[in-house]
């Protein structure tokens, strides 16, 4: 019998249509040798979901769907370098680790507590806070992506099985926890402040299609299928920024990112030293 579990049932569905020809220009080769454009573009799409979706302020759902668009993103980009992976080794290469919802609800709660002439102060610098913490973390997803992509293009993953993911995931957050993310933070501010329009009606749409799930439907598969029917009707805006993303992310130096893959290589060889 066939295992079923390998891809779930969500991530069986055609790819958002913000990748075709219609919505995206015609993909040049990636500014840096080794990635594809193809998969430099299912990168650069499932981050600027990621992003959308991490403006929606609904419990659970909000991590529900960031969690669906990050295996989608690793599964599609298994499958452009003909690798299969398990379930298991899917959720350790994308399971979210650490949260700065504590510090988001201490500022909120000093927001409420102050006298009512401070709050139009404090508000803005909560924006401005909120922001910066928004793009670093991006930041941080898009290096950790383009790690994920090195280990397929490379082989990393073999043998398949846990022991292999484990390890990979391991090095990943050593190597992005002391890499320079700024050239990559800056890209994005750049396009989220030249496309403010085009991102808030993107995601208002999000918002209103995971906001209509009733309770007892938020799970991952139904949170799946909402952020699809999202994704089809934003598809002509989320396009428009594809190619500024990908122009901006691809003037960065190319050794920004060899550099990073070098040192994904070395923290893997230092493990197979034996101690």
């Amino acid at each position: 019998m066939a295992d079923n579990q390998d891809t779930p049932p969500s991530d069986s569905a055609p790819r958002p249509p913000a990748l075709t020809p219609a919505t995206v220009r015609t993909p040049s080769p990636a500014a840096e040798p080794g990635i594809s454009a193809e998969s430099h573009d299912i990168i650069i799409l499932h981050l600027i979901y990621g992003m959308l979706t991490g403006w929606i302020p609904v419990p659970i759902v909000d991590g529900l769907a960031a969690d669906y668009l990050r295996r989608r993103m690793v599964y599609q980009l298994a499958a452009g370098h003909g690798e299969k992976l398990s379930s298991e080794q899917v959720h350790i290469l994308t399971e979210e680790r650490g949260s700065c919802l504590g510090c988001v609800g201490g500022c909120l709660f000093a927001l409420i507590s102050i006298p009512f002439r401070l709050v139009t102060l404090l508000a803005r610098a909560l924006q401005v806070l909120r922001i910066k913490r928004f793009v670093e973390s991006a930041g941080r997803a898009y290096h950790t992506a383009r790690l994920i992509e090195y280990a397929l293009r490379t082989k990393k993953l073999h043998p398949a099985g846990a022991p292999a993911a484990l390890r990979v995931r391991a090095a990943m957050d050593r190597v992005v926890a002391t890499t320079n993310t700024t050239p990559v933070n800056k890209a994005l501010l750049s396009i989220l402040q030249g496309n403010k329009d085009m991102l808030r009606t993107a995601a208002a749409y999000f918002n209103r299609a995971l906001r209509a799930l009733p309770f007892r439907k938020r799970d991952a598969d139904h949170v799946g299928d909402a952020l699809q029917q999202a994704e089809a009707q934003t598809a002509t805006s989320v396009g428009g920024i594809v190619w500024p993303l990908r122009s901006a992310l691809d003037a960065i130096p190319p050794q920004h990112f060899t550099e990073m893959e070098a040192a994904l290589d070395a923290e893997l060889a230092r493990d197979d030293k034996p101690l």
